[in-house]
């Protein structure tokens, strides 16, 4: 799961770009310190976190430019109430260092809409469900496949994300006969998403199915992860119907 930051080049009140970048950092500490203790909640295991500093947040904006109160607008689908309970959480955490978050639930047709178009702040969705890594970042960090505000990227990088060095990289590891060999531009990459925080990435969300191969073979397996299991995730469901057979 992640929040999604629209990178185009709209009116300020749409679009925020490296101006918030500090915000990002807070954002990102705060939801890291409710992510570890929160599990920990229900469990005797000690624990040393740093306390929220709001004052410390207020500064922090203040140093960037940033004027507090700051609005911000994220948007959900209707019903997505794991991801609304995540955002409420985040709406109070950002409140003492004077972000205000607004919660924008609506559609999915209209979330759809306007995530491919570039029409948000901020948006929560979830992403990565690729055959690769390097699929992984072209999809949500390559400018090549971002379109022009207003007009629909059907690939993934909403946010119209762009950055030059990590075009060439990402250039580099599709050229190589063995992408997975190529650590030094793939670590590159990670530390530029690290730095800009493109998406600000919430937690890693588990994609477990068990199947019945009592009847049926050819499904994913550890061994042959040829496809993402979950049976709602396009194309890979057709990848894995094409594979399946009689049990023998």
């Amino acid at each position: 799961m992640a929040i999604r930051l629209d990178h185009g080049t709209d009116e300020l009140t749409e679009v925020h770009d490296i101006n918030v970048v500090p915000f990002i950092d807070v954002m990102l500490v705060l939801l890291i310190i409710f992510m570890v203790a929160a599990p920990l909640a229900t469990v005797d295991v000690p624990v040393d976190l740093p306390a929220a500093n709001a004052a410390q947040a207020k500064a922090t904006l203040t140093k960037a430019g940033i004027k507090t109160p700051l609005n911000l607008t994220v948007k959900v689908v209707t019903g997505y109430t794991d991801y609304i309970s995540d955002l409420q959480i985040i709406q109070s955490e950002l409140a003492p260092a004077g972000i205000n978050l607004t919660i924008d639930s609506e559609a999915y047709s209209a979330f759809t809409a306007d995530q491919s178009t570039g029409n948000f702040q901020l948006l929560i969705d979830n992403f990565g469900y690729v055959p690769s890594p390097w699929y992984y970042y072209y999809e949500i960090l390559d400018s090549k496949v971002a379109t022009p505000i207003g007009q629909n990227d059907s690939i993934g990088n909403f946010g119209r994300y762009s950055n030059p060095t990590v075009d060439s990289l990402l250039n580099t590891i599709a050229a190589s006969p063995n992408e997975l060999s190529d650590t030094q531009d793939f670590a590159q990459i990670e530390q530029i998403f690290a730095a800009q925080l493109p998406d600000i990435p919430l937690f890693e969300q588990q994609d477990e199915i068990e199947f019945n191969g009592n009847n049926v073979t050819g499904y994913p397996t550890l061994s042959n992860p040829y496809a993402a299991a979950a049976v709602y995730i396009s194309p890979d469901l057709g990848w894995v119907a094409d594979r399946l057979g009689p049990a023998s």
